[in-house]
Order: structure tokens, then sequence, then C-alpha cells
């Protein structure tokens, strides 16, 4: 059964990480959720405690909030620098057992650079980081259960062998009977007398049927071990955060007829405000944006820009496949903005070509030419998030 080690620090996450282990317990059993460290018995050491407890685990989740990094103990001592500090502890074991570790940052936080962190951390930074926003809470934790999905080992069935074998053996028994009965010495001469006595002798028709009891047995086990061991139905889950999920028909155009113009040049793969046109390399995008923090996404590398609200999605060669808008921009994409009516962004350009849940919100997915462009409408019908990208 795979355990999920929750990581956090008390006074930097009040209320996150008890809202993430609901949320998780939805589709987890408690029993492989571990979240506190009050379980240490006392009189051991809490040291190898903790160390034992990570090793136990097949993925952790460090939370990260925005005094993560600076806070200090009462004598003025940054924590992470204490080799004694619990959340140094628990993340260094999960890394040193090449354990999956998941940065969840939250309240704004941005992750560490190698600099800042102890040796024995370093590595966490090269961890691609998830958001855990208190106004997306729903849809960032769905983010992290698919994460998370990725990384837990995949349960193996049990061998069936002794009850294939148990079928071989009946199945047999069945074809070794009915031999038996066909054999000339065994059948029963077709004479009104041998009619009158019976047309099987009992200890024949007793075999047979205890040979296809057995069989059918045998067949009674073998389908009660494919459904025990048959993966549950999962619950819905909110699909892993892309922009091309929910895309059907992609020879199909949306009716832009009734549009207003747009100043937005979609066509040549940028737009107004942003630096960076799609199909440019990463060390191209990052030279226009060198402030931007390097990630990778589905192992991909991606730039984040949280301040500006932009963020960069590129192939595994390097280029610009998609831009992803989000707040505080306030920039327009084809006349769009964030916070925009849905309802006005239908009046411009029309029913989208599709439409799916995207966690809390509504993702819609619209062409213009060579260009795809999803809105996400979160509930109150405005315009939370913008993707921009190439159609295929």
């Amino acid at each position: 059964m795979p355990g999920i080690f929750i990581n956090y620090r008390r006074d930097d996450a009040p209320g996150v990480a008890g809202r993430l282990y609901d949320h998780l317990a939805r589709k987890y059993s408690r029993g492989q959720l571990f979240i506190d460290v009050d379980a240490i018995k006392p009189g051991l050491d809490f040291v190898k405690q903790l160390d034992a407890q990570v090793s136990q685990c097949d993925a952790l989740l460090a939370i990260i909030g925005p005094h993560w990094l600076t806070a200090v103990d009462s004598k003025g001592k940054r924590r992470l620098n204490d080799t004694h500090d619990y959340v140094r502890i628990e993340i260094a074991a999960a890394l040193k057992r090449d354990i999956p570790v998941i940065p969840v940052l939250i309240d704004g936080a941005e992750m560490p650079t190698e600099a800042d962190l102890p040796e024995d951390l370093a590595s966490l930074v090269r961890r691609h980081a998830l958001e855990l926003r208190h106004t997306r809470f729903a849809s960032d934790a769905d983010a992290v259960v698919t994460a998370l999905h990725t990384v837990l080992p995949k349960a193996k069935k049990p061998m069936l062998w002794p009850l294939v074998a148990a079928a071989v053996v009946a199945f047999i028994a069945i074809g070794g009977a009915i031999l038996w009965l066909r054999s000339p010495d065994k059948q029963v001469a077709e004479t009104p007398a041998a009619h009158e006595q019976s047309s099987q002798p009992a200890s024949q028709a007793e075999a047979l049927a205890e040979a296809t009891r057995r069989a059918d047995e045998a067949r009674a086990k073998i389908a009660a071990a494919e459904n025990q061991v048959s993966p549950p139905k999962p619950e819905a889950q909110t699909p892993s955060p892309s922009p091309f999920d929910g895309m059907r028909d992609k020879n199909f155009i949306p009716d832009l007829s009734n549009s207003s113009p747009s100043s937005d040049d979609l066509s040549s793969g940028s737009v107004p405000g942003v630096k960076v046109a799609l199909g440019q390399t990463l060390d191209a995008v990052t030279a226009a944006y060198p402030s931007g923090k390097p990630t990778t996404v589905s192992e991909k590398p991606a730039l984040w820009l949280q301040s500006d609200g932009l963020y960069f999605f590129f192939t595994n060669d390097k280029a610009l496949e998609n831009i992803r808008f989000d707040a505080p921009f306030a920039g327009s994409v084809n006349g769009v903005k964030l916070g925009d009516s849905f309802d006005d962004v239908k009046k411009r350009l029309g029913q989208p070509l599709n439409s799916w849940d995207f966690g809390d919100d509504r993702a819609n997915l619209y062409r213009i030419g060579d260009i795809n462009l999803r809105f996400d409408v979160d509930k109150s019908g405005k315009v939370a998030t913008i993707f921009y990208f190439k159609a295929n």
C-alpha cells in the first residue's frame, strides 16, 4: 500500500496542510497518509524515528510557505540550518533514498535556490513544484493528486498460478471422466434390460459430477481473484493541467463571423505586451525574462514569472509551445482580459469549439486561424486563466 508523507512547518502553513490532508483522504485511505510528528514515541531518538517513517513512504509532499526558508528558532538561528530540524530531516531522508519529493508552494511562496539550502536539501530545487492557492484550492489540490498518481507505485496483481493450476486439474479430471465413460468396456449396452437398470453406473455419474463441481469452484475462485485485484474505479479526477485537455475535433473551427475585429496579430505567435513569441528557444525566452524561475512540467522545461502572471511551457526540444496568463497579468489576448465576463467573450468570439470541467473552473477552447485559445472561467462566470498555443 503506497504511503504519502506530508511535510510542513506548523507556523508557516496554518490550516493548509490539514486541508490538503482532508482532500487527499478522499482519494486515498487515511492509513496511507502521514502528516504529523505527534506519533513520535518518547524516549527514542526522534531523528531515527523520522527517518524510519519517511523510509516507509513512496512520496513526500513538501509544503513551502512564504516563511519556510527564513523561519528562525528562539535563538534567532535559521531552522533549516539546524540538523535536528524535523522539516529538514524528513525532506533530506526522502531525497537520500530517491523517494519522489513534490514541493507544494502556498501563499505566494517561491522555490528557493540551491545556494539558499543546506547541502542535504540542495537537490530539492530540481523537483518540479506545484502551487496550492486558496482561491483555486480544489483544482490545485487535484493537480497534486494527479502528480502523486504519476510517481506512486502501481499495485501488483497477486499470482494466480495456484488457481490456474486448480482449474487445469479440474478440467483434466472432467476430460478423464468423459473418456472413461466413453470407453468400450464401460459403455452400457443398448438393450431394454440395461435401460431398466441404469444408463450409467452410479460410480461413473458421481465421478463426472465431482469433476464438474471442482471445475466450477476453480472458475469461481479465478473470477473472484480477478475482481479482487482489479483496481477500483477511480473517483472523477481533474485532468493534469494541460491546455490540450478536452480537445476532440482538431479540424473544427468555430464561427467567428459575428466577432468584432481584434488588434492582436495571433498568427505571429505573439501577444501584445509579451516580449517573446511561440517557437522561440528557452534561451531566448530566459534572456527576455531573466527573473523567471526555471522549472519542469511533465518532464518538459518551463519558465515561471509568478509576479507577472506569465508561465512559459516548452517542448522537449526547448521551443516555446504554450503561454499561460494568470493574475496579475493586465494585458489582453485577442481582446480578452482576465476578469472579463465569459458572456462577453461569447458575444465576441461565438460559442467555443469545446468545453469541459477543470477543477472548479470551466475550460473553453477556441481556434482562430492556426492558434488555439483556452479560457478557464471561474464559478462567477469570469475569465480566470488564458492559454495561448499553436493548433496541431
